[in-house]
């Protein structure tokens, strides 16, 4: 029995789709994957190299996708990539190649100076590469009655599909998105259109007294909203109840973001009910940058406590974390340091969705400002995928 591991390359891109869907579906032809994330499914290097599979004997028996990107939060600029798609053959399990795929992943990582890694599956499969959930998304679930009580007249707001080829609408949606306070790059018309098709989802342009005044993208039923973003902040709201009242189902569901106070008070306010689920799995390789982007978006969204806390996380160093009349800052010391937390106790107190205290026993000084500072607010939007 001989085994590969090695990049893909152009030419490859059917056996990878017949290999993936099989191992998901059963079905090499169910399309599973070309239906729910276009934007990989181009048979050239720039797509296919993204991939690293392992062969026994000539056969392609798994592989796994590492997919770079840059993500703005805030001011700052970030590399995040996502480490997905990763899946066997049934006829090949139990020989090890999941880790042999996860390991070479890791190590691209580490290779293409990744800030930020993130994933979705099983929590206990990923975490022992560090992957921790983190973020907050709100799910709201916005009615007709909702809608209608809020509008009683109705809103004047209309909805026009977005095809590939309206580079006009397109540029609108780009530039909504893009003055998001955490956003990725998606790359050309082509990508994002793609992007924004994910999982099947379709994207539309809202118009009022005949000017552009946000985006949705949403399931063919639309019931689901998974991404929406106005020009306007005080029509997104509007927007919304605008959808909902103009399709068959009686309610949506959507995701607001904690970065965006305004939207979420407005919009939670006349929801039917809202919940807070955690946004997505990270492995944090850049603690300081990472930190510093959120902790200075924090401080957007409501004033902070002046003040210095330093932690230390195993096997990276000293975190520093300050606030004060000077602004934000978080960085990295070789200093040592007595609270000492594994890298998956950090992420979830740094960045995920339970208060400091309920994460690890610190000094009540140190508890006192991270309560006032946590969590910061990291989101994931789920067209992001890849």
């Amino acid at each position: 029995m001989k085994t590969e591991l090695r990049q893909l390359h152009a030419g490859e891109m059917s056996a990878l789709s017949a290999m993936l869907n099989t191992a998901f579906t059963g079905d090499p032809d169910s399309r599973h994957f070309e239906d729910g994330l276009p934007k990989m499914w181009v048979d050239d290097d720039a797509h296919m190299t993204r991939h690293i599979a392992v062969f026994e004997d000539g056969v392609m028996a798994g592989a796994v996708g590492i997919y770079p990107y840059n993500v703005t939060i805030g001011a700052k600029s970030l590399r995040f990539a996502t480490v997905g798609n990763i899946g066997v053959l049934r006829e090949y399990r139990g020989r090890g190649y999941m880790r042999l795929l996860m390991d070479a992943a890791m190590d691209t990582l580490a290779s293409q100076k990744i800030d930020v890694s993130r994933l979705g599956g099983l929590r206990t499969r990923y975490e022992r590469y560090g992957y921790e959930m983190c973020g907050t998304n709100y799910v709201i679930r916005l009615s007709k009655r909702n809608a209608e009580e809020a509008y009683p007249g109705g809103t004047g707001i209309t909805f026009v599909p977005v095809t590939q080829e309206d580079s006009g609408a397109l540029s609108l949606i780009r530039a909504m998105y893009g003055a998001s306070s955490i956003a990725c790059d998606r790359g050309d018309d082509r990508d994002l259109y793609r992007t924004l098709c994910a999982w099947k989802n379709r994207p539309y342009l809202a118009y009022k007294d005949g000017r552009p005044i946000g985006y949705l993208c949403a399931s063919p039923d639309g019931a689901s909203v998974a991404e929406h973003g106005a020009a306007d902040a005080s029509l997104h709201t509007e927007m919304l109840c605008a959808w909902v009242r103009g399709i068959d189902a009686y309610e949506i569901r959507a995701e607001v973001y904690p970065w965006d106070p305004a939207l979420c008070r407005s919009v939670m306010a006349l929801c039917e009910t809202f919940t807070a689920i955690p946004a997505t799995q990270c492995k944090v390789l850049s603690w300081d940058r990472f930190t510093d982007a959120l902790l200075g978006l924090r401080a957007r969204t409501a004033p902070l406590t002046h003040g210095r806390v330093s932690l230390g996380i195993r096997d990276w160093g000293m975190l520093v974390m300050e606030a004060d009349a000077d602004g934000t800052r978080a960085y990295r010391t070789a200093a040592p340091e007595d609270d000492t937390l594994d890298a998956l106790t950090a992420a979830r107190m740094l960045f995920g969705m339970t208060p400091p205290a309920l994460c690890a026993p610190l000094s009540e000084e140190k508890l006192r400002l991270l309560s006032a500072w946590l969590p910061l607010p990291f989101s994931w939007n789920g067209q992001d995928r890849v």
